[in-house]
């Protein structure tokens, strides 16, 4: 399975992203609070060409940038709105469990 790992810059801030391609759409994936884009590598396997499929490590996690002083479940949905408009996804398939 061919993945590219990159950071996106939004705003002045990035998320690291692991994206994996696919033809059938986007699915973004989205881990739990204190989880990283590899709580999402069964998925990704499980999908392996079928759909691109995105993992992003959430601000204040793994290699992206830091929580805002008062960190917002309404901040991390503010980075993923600005992730599929950056990367210009059309209709995402968002994947998440727990806070995610």
């Amino acid at each position: 399975m061919t993945k590219r790992i990159y950071k996106v810059e939004l705003s002045g801030r990035y998320l690291q992203v692991v994206d994996y391609p696919g033809e059938k759409g986007t699915i973004i994936a989205l881990h739990g609070l204190t989880g990283t884009h590899k709580n999402m590598l069964h998925y990704a396997q499980s999908l392996r060409g079928d759909y691109r499929f995105i993992a992003c490590d959430l601000r204040g996690r793994g290699d992206s940038s830091g929580m805002d002083d008062v960190p917002s479940i309404f901040s991390h949905a503010e980075d993923i709105e600005e992730l599929i408009t950056v990367l210009g996804i059309k209709d995402p398939i968002l994947l998440g469990h727990s806070m995610g």
